[in-house]
């Protein structure tokens, strides 16, 4: 009986880890035109690549690297000089499809000698939605 019980729990967390992989996984864009693709490991670390369609990023392509549990997930994205991090939650419009929901915070590097003077402008807080395509 415990040998059953312990497979049983096995299949559930697989079957877990089955279904926020699914959620996420796949190509994505947001109300900006930016978009990226997600991978999410049984285990629930995320990588991947982002496309931004606004700003001026060192490279146009970057990596994207986080976590997911669930129906909620936090990445970060390394721009070059600044970094990018979302978090959010998966939820359904009035049509029952889902999207994405984050908030994000963006840190852009303040060079050395004028941090006094300039690190009260480099952190930007927004939210975005992302929509599978």
């Amino acid at each position: 009986m415990d040998r059953l019980l312990t497979k049983l729990n096995a299949i559930a967390d697989q079957s877990e880890a089955q279904t926020y992989t699914d959620l996420f996984s796949g190509q994505w864009k947001n109300q900006l035109k930016s978009s990226m693709s997600i991978n999410v490991s049984v285990d629930g670390k995320v990588t991947g690549k982002y496309i931004t369609a606004v700003g001026k990023p060192e490279q146009k392509e970057s990596e994207l690297m986080g976590f997911a549990l669930k129906d909620i997930i936090t990445f970060t994205v390394n721009f070059g000089r600044s970094l990018a991090t979302w978090s959010g939650q998966i939820e359904k419009d009035e049509e029952g499809k889902e999207k994405l929901v984050t908030m994000w915070h963006l840190i852009v590097n303040v060079e050395e000698g004028d941090e006094a003077e300039l690190n009260w402008k480099d952190t930007y807080t927004g939210s975005d939605q992302f929509v599978k395509v």
